[in-house]
C-alpha cells in the first residue's frame, strides 16, 4: 500500500521518520536494528516495528517540538574534532618514540579513531532517542510490523552508486594511510567512515513509497 514518508523535527530527524498510511501516522526508527548502520541495504529486506501516533498534539510535537531539545550537530562536529585531535596526538606520540613505522601502532591508531567515531554515531542516535522520549514514549504506543520499500528504481540506483563510491573512497584512504601514515589521509578516511555510518538514514527519504504490513499471527 502507498505510504508518505516525512521528516520529524530536526532534533530527532537523524533517527526517526513519520509514515502516513491511509490517514494514519506511524513513527519508524532508522537505527533499529543497530547493525543496519553497517549494512543499510538490509533495511529494505526485513520487517520493522512502527509506532502508531493517534494523538494530534503528540504528532505536532514530533514534527516541531516546543520542549527543549538536545543538539546533536554541535556534538557531532565536536566529536569528530576530538577524534581527529586524538589521532594527531597518537601520531605525534609515536613519532616522538620513533615507532611510527610499526604497522601495529598504525593499526591501533586507526582502530581507536574508528571506534571513537562509531561511538559518536551511536551517541547521536541516543540524543535523538532522548529528544523523542521528551515528547512520547514509543513503547506506550500501538505497534505494528511492516516492510518498507525504496521509492523507485532511481532511488535504488543512486543510493547504491553513492554508497559504493564513498566506500571506495574510504578503502583508498585507509589503504593510503597505512602505506604513508599521513594524518590527513586518516582524517579523510574518518570523514568517509562517518558518511557510511549515516547511510542508513537515506534508506527512507521524504516522498511516496510502498509498504506492506506484516499480518499478525493467529
Amino acid at each position: 500500500m502507498e505510504c508518505e514518508v516525512n521528516f520529524t523535527a530536526k532534533s530527532m530527524r537523524l533517527r526517526y521518520k513519520l509514515l502516513s498510511i491511509e490517514n494514519e501516522h506511524y513513527l519508524i526508527d532508522s537505527d533499529q536494528p543497530i547493525w543496519v548502520m553497517f549494512i543499510p541495504f538490509a533495511y529494505w529486506l526485513m520487517p520493522h516495528t512502527v509506532y502508531k501516533v493517534s494523538d494530534q498534539e503528540v504528532l505536532e510535537q514530533i514534527k516541531s517540538p516546543t520542549v527543549k531539545q538536545e543538539k546533536a550537530s554541535f556534538i557531532s562536529i565536536l566529536g569528530i574534532g576530538m577524534t581527529v585531535l586524538l589521532s594527531r596526538l597518537l601520531e605525534s606520540l609515536t613519532s616522538y618514540l620513533d615507532i611510527n613505522t610499526n604497522p601495529i601502532v598504525t593499526l591501533m591508531i586507526f582502530l581507536i579513531s574508528a571506534t571513537l567515531l562509531i561511538s559518536l554515531r551511536i551517541y547521536i542516535g541516543k540524543i535523538n532517542q532522548r529528544n523523542l522520549y521528551k515528547v512520547v514514549n514509543p513503547e506506550s504506543l500501538q505497534k505494528r510490523r511492516l516492510w518498507i520499500r525504496p521509492q523507485d528504481i532511481r532511488h535504488i540506483f543512486v543510493y547504491i552508486i553513492a554508497y559504493f563510491l564513498v566506500l571506495l573512497f574510504l578503502s583508498v584512504a585507509v589503504y593510503a594511510y597505512f602505506e604513508s601514515k599521513n594524518i590527513m589521509l586518516l582524517i579523510y578516511a574518518l570523514v568517509f567512515l562517518f558518511i557510511i555510518l549515516l547511510a542508513n538514514i537515506l534508506t527512507m527519504i521524504p516522498g511516496i513509497t510502498e509498504v506492506k504490513f506484516k499480518k499478525d499471527k493467529g
